[in-house]
């Protein structure tokens, strides 16, 4: 199953819609895994797939908008599947306490003192996210676990 919800309000933050899809999908459990992807969450009805089945798309249920208050209260009622709480549990201890460069493990003393002070406060921004991320590449992060540790910092 593939679906489009159309709410009558903003959300309150950009990465929000990320979270609803993911608990949505831990949700909902004939729901196709390949709707995190918002360009492939909506199927126009009456096509025919190309996969080999060549099953007809049928639309099952079409509404209006709905309140973010209604979403989040239907949303409450499986509190043990937010994805929130696995990416808590999945950023904990993932940029190193020891930070001595000295000894070689760790991250640069700067980089933990830049995401405590604050990124950009200097004026040079995206630089300085660029350093960041590098330091965290030098040490062998790879790019969903910088992403996942780094979301914590970042502010648009």
């Amino acid at each position: 199953m593939h679906f489009g919800i159309t709410l009558s309000e903003d959300l309150p933050s950009e990465d929000m819609w990320r979270d609803i899809n993911e608990w949505i999908l831990a949700i909902v459990e004939k729901a196709d895994q390949a709707c995190k992807n918002p360009s492939r969450s909506i199927r126009f009805p009456g096509n025919k797939r190309n996969d080999g089945k060549e099953l007809i798309q049928q639309l099952v249920e079409l509404k209006g908008r709905i309140d973010l208050d209604v979403l989040f209260d239907w949303l409450d009622q499986w509190p043990h599947l937010t994805p929130r709480i696995k990416k808590a549990a999945a950023r904990k201890n993932v940029i190193p306490a020891d930070t001595s460069a000295d000894k070689g493990e760790g991250l640069p003393w700067w980089t933990i003192d830049k995401l405590n002070e604050g990124v950009g406060k200097s004026g040079n921004r995206n630089s300085e996210w660029f350093k960041i991320i590098a330091s965290l590449a030098q040490k062998g992060f790879d790019e969903q676990s910088i992403v996942g540790s780094l979301q914590f910092y970042f502010t648009p």
